[in-house]
């Protein structure tokens, strides 16, 4: 089977030098306002500045009409959590086989996370008692780890956020 590229007769595929390109949260400031009608900066946010010069790349081309994959994630790719199937563990062995061998999680921790059967109340709370933890070590963070199956991330305060804010934040969690 040919490449994409020759199956879409006429296309160029042009790949700008990495100097043309904005840095990673490069002109922030031009998400602010009408741009971005939302109460906090999304995903995207990080490229911002990039999706724009990309924009301007492909219809200085000449383009009316560009495909990315951004999404594709979302429609395609299921996030861990829906592995934790809380009244029927067995229905999902399916989907838990298929997702681990994929991604080549360590069985021992999903199944440990898989058999966590704490209420939403229940882990809010120990979310909220966890926020002050120190991160793990970037050591730690390399090994191989099965992702959490909890009912949401357990995101630690931010280093910079003084303890009065981590009180605050811990406070509205519960």
């Amino acid at each position: 089977m040919p490449p994409p590229a020759a199956r879409l007769p006429g296309s160029e595929h042009a790949t700008p030098a990495r100097d043309q390109w904005p840095l990673w949260y490069s002109d922030l400031t031009a998400l602010t306002g009408d741009a971005v009608p939302t109460d906090e900066p999304g995903p995207w946010v990080r490229d911002g500045a990039r999706l724009a010069a990309l924009c301007r790349l492909m219809t200085g081309r000449g383009s009316r009409l560009h495909l990315m994959g951004g999404g594709a994630d979302e429609l395609f790719r299921t996030l861990p959590p829906h592995l934790h199937v809380r009244r029927h563990p067995l229905a999902a062995y399916a989907r838990i086989r298929t997702q681990r061998a994929s991604q080549h999680w360590p069985l021992g921790q999903l199944l440990r996370q898989l058999a966590d059967r704490r209420t939403f109340g229940q882990w809010l709370a120990a979310w909220a008692d966890s926020l002050t933890t120190p991160a793990p070590s970037p050591a730690a963070l390399v090994r191989r780890a099965a992702p959490s199956t909890a009912w949401g991330a357990d995101l630690p305060m931010p280093p910079w956020a003084t303890s009065k804010a981590a009180l605050a934040v811990q406070s509205l969690l519960r």
